[in-house]
């Protein structure tokens, strides 16, 4: 399910396009093309505008060394601050971690960790694929025609295996040995 998640915004977003198909066809090879080579334009920059033996002994960020050789210390000073801002969502997310780790009682805070960033995902994934499963079933009423479908056994397990994610952790286990918190 994790594997494909990052183009699942833009899938959902399709149907906002007058040709989902064509837009797809062309979007997605571009995205990646454009990505790789400004990726790889990028790491061109760095290795051409700072001398190797500062990349080799250097603990800054090699993005800052590069804007430094090139336009200047200011320039290294407003690109750490981006750096920094970018790295705010990450320790956000820690924060949060640390917080439901210290609170919870000894034993094993991964799994609520994980259910508290899944949870909500499975819920929004059972929404939407109830309504294709919906759409699925009332087509004539909707005239709807898609160019591209999702096979409806498919969609109906996926609906399937979410409904069980949003349900499964309010459901108590047979014994309290199979509980998958330690406490």
């Amino acid at each position: 399910m994790w594997t494909c998640i990052a183009s699942s915004n833009a899938n959902h977003a399709l149907s906002e396009t007058r040709t989902p198909v064509r837009a797809l066809r062309i979007a997605a090879p571009a995205a990646i093309a454009i990505v790789t080579v400004l990726y790889m334009l990028a790491n061109i920059v760095y290795f051409a505008a700072v001398p190797r033996d500062q990349i080799l002994g250097n603990v800054r960020i090699l993005s800052a060394s590069s804007f430094r050789s090139v336009m200047g210390k200011k320039a290294e000073r407003a690109l750490s601050v981006f750096v920094v801002l970018s790295a705010s969502d990450n320790f956000q997310h820690w924060v949060v971690s640390m917080i439901i780790m210290h609170a919870l009682p000894p034993g094993d805070a991964y799994n609520p960790i994980l259910n508290i960033v899944s949870y909500p995902l499975a819920v929004v994934n059972c929404f939407v694929v109830g309504g294709l499963v919906g759409l699925y079933f009332h087509r004539k009423q909707y005239s709807w025609n898609p160019a591209v479908e999702a096979i409806l056994p498919v969609a109906i397990f996926f609906f399937l295996s979410n409904v069980y994610l949003v349900i499964a952790p309010f459901i108590a286990p047979d014994s309290p040995d199979q509980n998958v918190y330690e406490i």
